[in-house]
Formats: structure tokens, sequence, C-alpha cells
């Protein structure tokens, strides 16, 4: 498994050049702020991953938003090739063997600090942004209910239209998800499904306007 590195140097400056390529590629970075945020628990955000994007946009909103200590989980042979990403608070997963037990097992650590923020892709991989139904990998039950402290969960979709513009303007859908450990994980799914469409119905309905 491979583990982040942070530095106080580098933490500066992932959050200038993040800020500059989102403004400097984006026409519009908007998101709805109707959630609290608990200082007294770790946040786990469960994300659409749809581009090379993702973990920049989730990194760039937690300085705008959350306040939190930035982390996400990477397929490792991806980490590998990117391997600065480490300095960001990347680490390492792989789909199956002995270290994936180790990679879940070292997410219900960090989410443990209600300093943390750990971003995940449910899907696992790379999926067009209108693919209409996304399924999620075994591992993120897991993690929800080896928690030994309550944590808050968040679903995040984000989805681009050009509209009439150039660059094109970036929407990130938020929603509190209360997690239940009698839960399973096709309910789970189910409920970031739902979340989903709701997206991209207020989407449409942004656009139409």
């Amino acid at each position: 498994m491979i583990k982040p590195a942070r530095y106080l140097l580098t933490d500066w400056f992932w959050r200038q050049y993040y800020k500059f390529i989102i403004q400097a590629d984006f026409s519009q970075f908007s998101f709805n702020q109707d959630i609290d945020i608990s200082r007294e628990k770790a946040l786990l955000v469960l994300a659409n991953h749809f581009s090379w994007w993702d973990g920049f946009l989730l990194y760039h909103l937690n300085e705008l938003f959350f306040h939190k200590r930035f982390h996400v989980m990477m397929l490792q042979e991806q980490l590998k090739q990117y391997s600065f990403l480490r300095y960001s608070g990347a680490y390492s997963v792989q789909r199956k063997g002995k270290s994936l037990l180790e990679s879940l097992q070292y997410t219900s650590r960090l989410l443990e600090n209600p300093g943390n923020i750990v971003l995940i892709f449910p899907q696992g991989k790379i999926e067009s942004m209108h693919t209409p139904y996304i399924h999620f990998e075994k591992g993120i039950k897991h993690i929800a209910d080896h928690c030994e402290k309550d944590i808050q969960i968040l679903f995040s979709v984000a989805l681009v239209d050009y509209a009439s513009q150039r660059k094109p303007a970036l929407q990130l859908y938020l929603k509190e998800y209360t997690h239940q450990k009698t839960c399973s994980l096709a309910e789970m799914e189910m409920a970031f499904n739902e979340h989903y469409q709701q997206s991209l119905r207020c989407q449409r309905n942004r656009l139409s306007k």
C-alpha cells in the first residue's frame, strides 16, 4: 500500500495550483451549501468518477467549504503512474488480495480523526458522466461499517455543461447520507443513485431556464 506524504510546503502548493487550474479551465465552479459540516465527525465523501478532474475538484471544494485534512483513495496502478499525488493526500488501493484489506483498514483509521476528510469513488473506475446507473464496489460498505466513531457521509455528484460558453461550468450536487449498519450495500448504492438522478434533473432544469 502507498500512503500519503504530506508537508506544509506541498499543502500550500496544491491549494494554489488546484485553485489556479480550476479557475483557468472552468467558467464556473458551483455547489450547494445547505449542509452543516460537523467539526466533531470525520467526513467521508462518495463521488461519481467521470474524469481526470474529479479529485482536484473535491480538493478545491474542501478548501472552500469542508476545511478538513484531505485524503483520496486511488487505484495503486494509477497512483504509481502519478506518484506526485501522494503529496496532496492520495493513498492506494488494490481491487483484491491482502493489500485491499490493508487499505480499507487504513481508511477506517483516517475516519477516526474528526479533522479528516476521505474521498472515495465507489465506482472504482472512470465512467461516462452519462452512465445511467452507478454500481458500488464492495469495500465501501466495509469502511462505513468498521468505523469505530460516528462519521458524516456525503454524496457528491459533479456535472458539467458548456451551454453557450467556451469553458464548461461545473456544478457539484451534495447530499448528506445517514448510514445504518443494518443497511445493505445495495441500499446504499440505491440511495446514491437516487441522488444521482435528482442531480441530473436539477442540471437539466438549470439549463432550461
